[in-house]
Formats: C-alpha cells, structure tokens, sequence
C-alpha cells in the first residue's frame, strides 16, 4: 500500500486478513473452551455430583454409576477424593494449552497497536480461565448446593496446590542444586587427571568454572 505521507509503498496488513485470523482465533478459543467443558462434565459424573432428575442434560449414566455405592469411585471414598485432583491435573494442563494457544492467536492477528494487542489476550485469557477455575465450583455451591461435592472439589484443588508449591520450592531447587554440583564436580576433577596434566592442557579453576557456567 502507498503510503500517503512518503508515497512509498510499505507493508499493509488488510482488515480481511485480520477478520480471518480473528475467526480463526475464536474457533481455537471455543475449542479449547469446549474440551474444558467436556473435562468439567466428565468430572462431575465420576464424582456424582450430577443430579439426574434436575439436570439430565450433564447426566451420563454410564459415568454417573462409577460413583454409586460399592463402585470404584463410590462417593465419599478415597478414590472419589483422587478423582478431584486428577481434575485439577487435567484442567491446569488445559490452561497451559490455553496459555500458549492465546499468545499465538493473539500475534497472528498482527495488532496496529499494543492496547489492542493486550485487550483481545486479556480477553481469551479471562474466558477461559474464570469457566476453568470457578464453573465447577458454582455449579456445586449454587446450582447443585452439594456441600459434600463443593467441600471434596476444594480439597482437592488445595492438595494439588499444596503439592505443586512443596515440588516447585523444595523438590525441583534441590533437584537443580544437586546436578549443578555434580556437573561442577566432574568439570573440576577432569581439570586434575592425571593425563591432562602430563600434556600440559589443565585449565585454571576460574576458566572450569566458567566453562561449566557457559554449558548447557
């Protein structure tokens, strides 16, 4: 396109190309909302938090059974318990999907300016977001009013946060921390064989050091 002021030809991305990536967004958006839902639905009939006579539009029959008495996830039960934080697993590994299909979506729809740029990130994110972590929780507290399931579906979510933040503080640091020094001691005791010292190819501490800084 001819630019009106320099009347030099510059880059000029259409409006039509914009409308197709924002439909192409909005159909990555809703798919990704969709299999959110699906995962939420699935949930809630393991559990057996749907109630069929009120809600048999969610009801699945062949799901809802495997929380009856004496079933597998009979509610109540342990396994009932580990079936909220497999929900939780499940749903986070959506919001990191999410995350990173957001950002694309977002650059390929090629922003004049970055308000707009940040108002339809901002946008996908909070969609999909606040229907991950709050839906079920509403349905339970305020549709169903199930006590039971929204105190299960809370603990829940507070183990897998508990055990997150336990790994991400502690259990990864000591992890990074131990193979750091092992790697460092290797560098170190390969600068004193015995052979590299006869050929004269010892490096000093400081350039080890640095070298084991440097490497991947």
């Amino acid at each position: 396109k001819e630019s009106p002021i320099t009347e030099k030809y510059e880059k000029f991305y259409s409006m039509k190309s914009r409308l197709m990536q924002y439909f192409i967004s909005f159909c990555v958006s809703m798919s990704i909302l969709f299999m959110a839902f699906a995962t939420k639905v699935l949930f809630l009939n393991l559990k057996g938090d749907i109630d069929e006579k009120s809600y048999n539009y969610l009801y699945y029959p062949s799901l809802r059974k495997l929380s009856r008495k004496g079933e597998v996830f009979e509610i109540g039960s342990t396994a009932n318990t580990l079936i909220g934080v497999i929900q939780v697993i499940c749903l986070t590994g959506l919001n990191m999907l999410n995350r990173k299909l957001a950002i694309q979506t977002t650059n390929n729809e090629n922003h004049k300016v970055k308000s707009t740029y940040e108002n339809s990130l901002i946008l996908k994110r909070f969609v999909f977001e606040f229907l991950n972590s709050f839906f079920s929780l509403y349905y339970l507290a305020f549709v169903a009013q199930d006590l039971k399931g929204t105190r299960s579906m809370i603990s829940g979510i507070l183990y897998f946060n508990e055990i997150k933040r336990v790994a991400a503080q502690t259990i990864v640091p000591n992890l990074m921390k131990t193979i750091a020094s092992k790697n460092l001691y290797q560098i170190l005791n390969n600068q004193s064989d015995p052979d590299r010292l006869i050929s004269g190819k010892t490096l000093p501490l400081q350039e080890a050091i640095k070298q084991y800084k440097d490497s991947p």
